[in-house]
């Protein structure tokens, strides 16, 4: 779940501050101004929201116990869980002891 953060927390301090300027002076430019920081911190909340990363990555591992000697198969499978294409990914596995060298897997964008 995403909650807001100290900045949108103070946003809405902000504007609550500005409501209540106004509401004390009278002045229609400051209420105008506190719907204005709060329409901009829940279109922020909601952006994070829609676009926000939910990237998932399993590997599999056959055979499960692999013997010295014996072909192993690393099957890596990513889904995008987001409503927005991801960014480009690079994947990495440490395999330097075993091989001597890291395991890297480049992925274009990948759609929703």
């Amino acid at each position: 779940m995403t909650v807001l953060t100290r900045r949108g927390f103070g946003v809405l301090l902000l504007a609550a501050t500005a409501y209540l300027g106004g509401r004390l002076v009278g002045t229609y430019e400051l209420f105008l101004a506190a719907v204005a920081l709060a329409v901009l911190a829940l279109v922020s909340l909601a952006t994070v929201l829609i676009g926000g990363s939910r990237i998932v990555v399993t590997r599999t591992l056959y055979p499960s116990t692999p013997t010295a000697g014996d072909p192993a198969v690393m099957q890596v499978r990513v889904r995008n869980g987001a409503l927005l294409p991801s960014a480009p990914l690079q994947i990495t596995q440490d395999l330097r002891r075993m091989t001597g060298a890291d395991a890297v897997l480049e992925l274009s964008p990948l759609p929703p």
